[in-house]
């Protein structure tokens, strides 16, 4: 990692993502001295590209914005027109850039607060401009925008995992049998945890089910709509479709293992979207049905659904090892165990992360094990056995596609350059 990278984490209060192998800040920094070699530097600018001051006179100076030239990618920045008129005059040049970032996934784009200096307009304003590239992982935007597109700060998504992951969904569960019945034994809560959970693929998983009747019912809703593919917006309609405020006590792990299913399906969608690249909902709701589970008889222990077994036993042992602190009176206490357990995995994810499939934020290897089958019957790839005798899935024509690999999922690398020799000495391989 490199010095500036450390030093520019450390400006945005810590909170950091991985792309193409780098640690990158969540939000753009208030102030950017340098940059890496894959890292563009977004800035407002006038149509007739006088970059006098503010941002655009910063990039000319620093990042290779050149005098003359007002819209696109010129060096290390990119000009987006935001001095020619109201609002909706800069949706068209901001539509454009994030489409240009999309189909250039070897680059890292950060966006400053363009039009909110000397164009005179309100963050208010610019930022539902920005909607899309909320959920984009190479578009990173300033703390200001995403406050406004959310309400609320938007939660990283290498987060989400230790939100409606597997650890905080056990916990959750284990929380909620202890509000059910006060649980005073480690053993009581290791059994009644395991219960539940093998449950689901002994007697087929109800909860997933309803997951995916839901995103079906959306998917149809929107298509009859002729709406385009929003998965964003179809992420947070997920969360929303059900009304749970009359939901019974008892029936709290209905909620739980829901959010958890529909967390899955999201990360899943994403996951195939970043080569499928939907234009329409039938494909989207096609490339669902390469998730194989049962809802009403016996699943695969390692169906998509399923929970890692040795997470299941750390989370055992750590009962066991820990129960004395776990508990007030001889009983249970949901917030010491929120904090042990939870405060545990989040160290873990902090340092030096564990198996992937705990759901390890940006390891995709257990999706790889389903997506295999939508990549197979791809036609933009070709599929190549490697020296490993492990199946590589490489772009035929489109060359800003991802390359994945049969087991570790989407290959990294450092730039476009490093890509292009990699495909190429891939396919003289396989001829």
């Amino acid at each position: 990692m490199s010095d500036r990278l450390s030093q520019r984490q450390f400006s945005d209060s810590g909170r950091s993502r991985i792309y193409n192998g780098l640690p990158r800040p969540y939000y753009t920094p208030e102030s950017i001295s340098s940059l890496e070699s894959d890292e563009v530097f977004v800035f407002g600018s006038n149509l007739q590209g006088h970059h006098g001051g503010g941002a655009a006179r910063y990039a000319m100076m620093k990042f290779g914005a050149v005098w003359g030239r007002g819209v696109g990618l010129v060096g290390q920045s990119y000009a987006i027109p935001t001095m020619q008129g109201g609002v909706e005059t800069i949706r068209p040049y901001v539509d454009r850039f994030i489409a240009f970032a999309q189909a250039h996934r070897e680059l890292f784009f950060y966006v400053t607060r363009i039009g909110c200096g000397i164009a005179g307009f309100r963050d208010s304003e610019i930022a539902p401009l920005f909607k899309e590239a909320v959920s984009i992982d190479n578009i990173c935007l300033p703390e200001q925008f995403v406050n406004e597109i959310t309400v609320t700060p938007e939660v990283p998504k290498e987060y989400l995992t230790m939100m409606h992951g597997q650890v905080r969904t056990l916990i959750d569960l284990l929380k909620e049998l202890n509000r059910q019945e006060p649980i005073t034994d480690w053993n009581k809560a290791c059994e009644r945890l395991t219960g539940l959970v093998s449950r689901n693929v002994r007697y087929g998983d109800p909860f997933a089910f309803m997951a995916i009747r839901t995103i079906w019912s959306l998917i149809r809703q929107h298509e009859t709509n002729g709406d385009k593919v929003d998965l964003d917006l179809i992420g947070k309609e997920m969360f929303s479709y059900h009304d749970w405020k009359d939901l019974e006590s008892h029936d709290q792990v209905q909620k739980i293992m829901f959010d958890y299913s529909a967390e899955k399906l999201i990360k899943y969608i994403q996951f195939l979207n970043e080569f499928r690249r939907y234009t329409n909902y039938p494909d989207l709701g096609n490339d669902l049905g390469t998730i194989h589970f049962s809802h009403c008889s016996k699943n695969d222990p390692n169906y998509y659904f399923s929970f890692y077994g040795p997470l299941l036993d750390r989370i055992k042992g750590i009962l066991s090892a820990e129960w004395e602190n776990l508990t007030e009176n001889g009983v249970l206490s949901n917030k010491l165990l929120e904090d042990v357990v939870c405060g545990r995995h989040g160290r873990m994810v902090n340092g030096t992360g564990c198996h992937p499939d705990m759901q390890v934020p940006d390891d995709m290897s257990f999706e790889m094990r389903f997506a295999k089958s939508v990549l197979d019957h791809d036609d933009n790839y070709t599929k190549i056995r490697n020296d490993r005798g492990r199946t590589l899935y490489i772009p035929e024509s489109d060359h800003s596609l991802p390359v994945y690999d049969s087991v570790r999922g989407k290959l990294q690398f450092g730039s476009l350059e490093e890509k292009e020799n990699f495909i190429r000495s891939a396919s003289s391989h396989a001829d």
